[in-house]
């Protein structure tokens, strides 16, 4: 559909810039997170800022991973989603390499 994405990850900025920024643009809108923190979005013309509570999920993550560990739940990630992102971060590296394409 003519999507683009870009990731950075990039170090070296002031301090005082906020650490974890996300900039999200479509369907005429614009969404930007800052430090998982304040929240603004622009849609028709008009402002939105919404502040929250800084949570990034990792004690969250910590109790589902101990929880998987002592077989109370699933693991949050499965084997095959491990294994099928394994293989396709191999190919990417091997399709950079020998400059052609690997179906997945």
């Amino acid at each position: 559909n003519g999507s683009v994405s870009s990731i950075a990850y990039l170090a070296g900025g002031d301090k005082a810039c906020p650490k974890e920024r996300v900039e999200i643009f479509g369907g005429g809108a614009t969404a930007v997170l800052d430090d998982f923190r304040r929240l603004t979005v622009y849609n028709r013309g008009k402002k939105t800022v919404r502040k929250h509570q800084q949570d990034k999920g990792h004690a969250a993550e910590i109790r589902r991973f101990t929880a998987a560990v002592n077989g109370t739940t699933e693991p949050p990630i499965s084997w095959d989603q491990i294994r099928s992102t394994t293989i396709t971060s191999i190919l990417a590296v091997q399709s950079l390499r020998e400059g052609m394409p690997f179906t997945i």
